[in-house]
């Protein structure tokens, strides 16, 4: 059974048909992908059956700038490397083929997960976040460990806090960097895209994927299994 089907059946199992399906877009993609990327958000704006499989993930003249945004941020982590710094302008707009391309392609190597399955409003209720979470933090658990993603970024105020409650995260005492590495992952504490400057936040995100990887842990769990 293929990861697709494996997440498929979990949310099966549950039956809860107000939640709105995430995981991974792609498993040929991901499977290609240098580093196995999930992207850890609050909640869906409005209810899709899926988020990987809507149709607002297409390329639109108005709206799903989000989207679009978190496709751009898996371009820069998923390309940046010691001597590898990613260009903006690879995928600056996605009304050229060269953005639309790289969009596509990036979309499709990366995972998004909600820590709410229900729809919210225009601004997250993170109370409400944290007490659906909690209430399902068996399922989330189970998702996590079926995607089983190398780097995991928190997108958003409080989604780091709500996800070291659910996933029984432990990092140092002292942490005065935007990263840390935990249970074979790399964990980074992000901004949530609505209230980034594009361009800032794409080379804040080089830049921490940059300084992570000089760090010989980091760098030893994200090249092992690939032998990237």
């Amino acid at each position: 059974m293929g990861l697709s089907a494996e997440i498929r059946n979990l949310f099966d199992e549950r039956g809860a048909e107000s939640w709105c399906r995430d995981g991974v877009f792609s498993e040929a993609h991901w499977a290609m992908a240098p580093y196995r990327l999930l992207f850890l958000l609050k909640e869906p704006h409005k209810f899709y059956t899926s988020l990987v499989e809507t149709s607002q993930w297409q390329p639109h003249p108005i709206g799903w700038d989000g989207w679009i945004e978190i496709a751009r941020w898996a371009y820069a982590v998923l390309n940046t490397g010691l001597r590898a710094v990613p260009d903006f302008d690879d995928c600056r707009s996605h009304d050229t083929v060269q953005g639309v391309e790289s969009w596509r392609i990036c979309r499709h190597q990366m995972s998004v997960m909600n820590l709410k399955k229900e729809p919210g409003g225009s601004t997250a209720i993170m109370d409400q976040v944290e007490d659906w979470a909690g209430r399902q933090q068996d399922f989330l658990r189970k998702q996590l460990e079926l995607i089983n993603p190398q780097i995991v970024v928190f997108c958003g105020d409080r989604v780091k806090e709500i996800a070291t409650k659910v996933f029984r995260l432990h990092q140092p005492e002292r942490v005065e960097r935007p990263y840390f590495a935990y249970d074979d992952r790399l964990w980074i504490d992000f901004c949530h895209f609505r209230y980034c400057a594009k361009v800032r936040a794409f080379y804040a995100l080089v830049g921490i994927m940059r300084a992570a990887l000089q760090d010989p842990e980091i760098a030893t769990l994200l090249h092992s299994e690939k032998g990237i």
